[in-house]
């Protein structure tokens, strides 16, 4: 008798993936467009954490073959103070998306800096990536001068010379969410 071998699954690496911020900045709106591809403005403020799972097609960045990622999202509570909770999920982590609100930057811009440095005391191998997010509910003067890459200054933010990339997205319109994940 002759037995049939199948070749096991090959399952993709998992990466880690932390959305941090302060409390309304969309975080969970991001995470939610991200991973099924929905909007919903009736969102309730996260408690604790809640995961997001979604697996997708990488290149690397000087453009070689692409690969699958399994991305694990973990959408963080907003708390002004980062507790034991957030610090828990940013070990470990591949990924860490810093995110301030573009339709209410004097509030929340300002505190990106703060959670950049925890993140980086909580996981110094994680990559950075701050995102400006509510695009789409900005004033038209931050959104055309976040266009043009002035709105957001990494010199006053970030004076080292260890900047983070950044991103400007709306979770409502889907403008910038793949790019940034796929980042």
């Amino acid at each position: 008798a002759t037995m049939k071998v199948e070749a096991a699954a090959v399952m993709p690496p998992t990466a880690r993936v932390v959305v941090v911020g302060d409390s309304g900045v969309g975080k969970s709106a991001l995470v939610t467009r991200f991973a099924g591809d929905k909007f919903r403005s009736d969102l309730a403020a996260t408690v604790g954490v809640d995961c997001a799972m979604r697996t997708m097609e990488v290149r690397e960045s000087d453009g070689g073959a692409a690969s699958s990622v399994k991305l694990q999202v973990w959408d963080t509570a907003g708390a002004e103070r980062v507790g034991a909770i957030t610090r828990a999920y940013l070990r470990n982590a591949r990924v860490a998306v810093v995110v301030f609100s573009l339709e209410a930057p004097a509030r929340t811009a300002p505190s990106v800096a703060k959670w950049v440095e925890e993140v980086r005391e909580h996981s110094p191998q994680a990559q950075v990536v701050v995102v400006g997010s509510q695009s789409d509910r900005a004033d038209q003067d931050v959104a055309d001068a976040n266009a043009a890459g002035f709105w957001l200054r990494p010199d006053v933010f970030f004076p080292s010379a260890d900047l983070p990339n950044y991103h400007c997205v709306s979770a409502k319109t889907n403008d910038g969410v793949e790019r940034l994940f796929r980042h």
